[in-house]
């Protein structure tokens, strides 16, 4: 069986003759393991965060080569093909006018231009004495007929000033190349999970025979993937507003599993410990949890909640904190019915979610308006690479939770996620994740890339012509919605054994 693809040969083995010819690997499926697979599409995925995030911020200047975006030129100022060269037939005429007058000049002797610059002044001195005779000509008629001259018009008014450049120097123009290019690539990385999701549904073993779809023709699905991300910005006379509305729904999706996901973590690792009978490692990371939240919460009252002004502010921590102190005595209560249930929580648990909800919170006050007045100068105008860094942690956030939440299916109930069990029911073992539901989940990531690079917003300005993302009053409030959602399932994860004690929860 012949190669599939360069990266395949490059972890199967070399290409060649005899045996080693095939890119069937040692356990005898093609392509890599699939584990390792997963690795391909997570550097698929920051390829689309980092094309989207260059989109963004540079497309408007190549409006003229983007069919699918001209409807962006709002305010008729898009360079164009045939623009550019009539300015550059402009500039070579002017050019060669200006070298022929020089050359003239050069030309000319040096008697005839002294004469034309003595007549050039004498034709001066005579208008100014003409226009001196003139008024006291009409002095003298003034004086005599007592007649009076109107006065001169006042002189005309100057002309309005222009109006005040964009915020952060972006046009219309530029704000809806912006958002349209990252719509538009966000797409693109969409329908290409989307569809190899699809193709590998119910695929959970080794021997499916459509698993290579998965773990081969990585060449392939790269060329694939180039085509899919040129395509959306050619289509001419379309705009992508719908897909943003779809994008809005699924970022929330995003955020619910990733929710989901990071508690089922949480449960895995008190158990763990409690199985291991750590206790002190349990006592020292829950004092780290709980202080680290508070003093986070008190850096955030001092920086964003300034004064009673700063009403949001104010209201988003102090939930943070009542949700805090709730859960807290919720978990230390009721534990033996809990564990009778199955379910082990407890301060570790807690502070956990404390310190991942108050974290949420934090960025979701940075996410806040320059303009507003609560929001901290210093951060305002702070250097061009803090938003830099900021940009690379948000991406990476990203792609970390969507390879976590994405290999997580049991948490789910989508089955999978055995870790290589032998004997699956068709002779194979069984995957260590879901195929479908990692790819699946990979398309709402690109659906999510596309809300944190427009702000939540599909109309008005982007905040900065830099790589900051995510801001505006709705990215504030879907990120403070999302911390009470994460409370609200915490909090029945606790309550449920307690209002069910029937129920087998472990």
């Amino acid at each position: 069986m012949p190669c599939f693809s360069c990266c395949t040969c490059s972890l199967c083995g070399p290409c060649g003759g005899g045996a080693s010819s095939s890119s069937e690997n040692q356990d005898g499926h093609v392509g890599v393991r699939p584990r390792y697979a997963r690795l391909y599409y997570v550097f698929y995925l920051i390829t689309i965060a980092v094309m989207t995030w260059i989109g963004r911020d540079f497309a408007a200047g190549a409006l003229h080569v983007l069919p699918g975006l001209e409807h962006c030129d709002v305010d008729g100022t898009a360079p164009t093909v045939a623009s550019w060269a009539g300015n550059a037939a402009g500039a070579t005429a002017v050019a060669a006018g200006n070298a022929a007058g020089n050359a003239a000049g050069a030309a000319t002797p040096d008697s005839i231009k002294n004469f034309v610059g003595n007549a050039s002044a004498v034709a001066g001195n005579a208008a100014d004495a003409v226009a001196g005779a003139v008024d006291a000509a009409r002095d003298a008629v003034d004086s005599v007929t007592g007649k009076k001259y109107p006065p001169p018009p006042p002189p005309s008014p100057p002309p309005p000033s222009p109006p005040p450049p964009p915020p952060h120097g972006r046009s219309a123009r530029e704000t809806c190349v912006g958002k349209e290019t990252v719509l538009r690539l966000s797409f693109s990385g969409w329908l290409f999970f989307a569809v190899m999701s699809l193709a590998l549904v119910g695929v959970a073993e080794s021997d499916s025979p459509r698993l290579p779809l998965h773990t081969a023709f990585f060449t392939v699905k790269t060329l694939l993937l180039a085509v899919i991300i040129v395509m959306p910005l050619v289509i001419p006379g379309t705009d992508f507003v719908w897909y943003g509305q779809l994008a809005r729904i699924a970022s929330g999706v995003f955020l619910l599993l990733q929710m989901v996901v990071l508690l089922d973590i949480v449960y895995l690792w008190n158990a763990d410990w409690l199985e291991r009978e750590w206790t002190y490692l349990m006592v020292a990371a829950t004092l780290v949890l709980y202080v680290a939240s508070l003093c986070v919460l008190g850096v955030l009252y001092h920086t964003f909640a300034p004064n009673a002004q700063c009403s949001t502010s104010i209201g988003l921590l102090t939930t943070q904190l009542v949700f805090g102190s709730i859960v807290t005595v919720l978990s230390i209560s009721w534990q033996q019915r809990r564990q009778e249930a199955g379910v082990n929580a407890g301060l570790l648990t807690s502070g956990a979610v404390l310190f991942y909800t108050t974290i949420l919170v934090g960025s979701a006050l940075r996410s806040m308006p320059e303009d507003d007045g609560c929001f901290p100068k210093h951060l305002s105008d702070g250097p061009a690479w803090t938003n830099g860094i900021a940009f690379v942690f948000g991406v990476m956030a990203v792609v970390w939770t969507a390879f976590r939440t994405g290999s997580n299916a049991k948490a789910m109930g989508f089955g999978g996620g055995g870790g290589d069990v032998e004997g699956g029911a068709g002779g194979g073992w069984e995957l260590d994740h879901r195929p479908d539901f990692f790819l699946g989940y990979f398309a709402l990531a690109c659906m999510y890339l596309a809300m944190l690079f427009n702000g939540w917003s599909l109309s008005g300005t982007v905040s900065r012509h830099t790589v900051e993302a995510d801001g505006g009053w709705t990215s504030v409030w879907v990120k403070g919605v999302a911390s009470w959602a994460c409370w609200l399932l915490y909090a029945w994860t606790l309550a449920a054994p307690v209002i069910f004690p029937d129920r087998d929860f472990s």
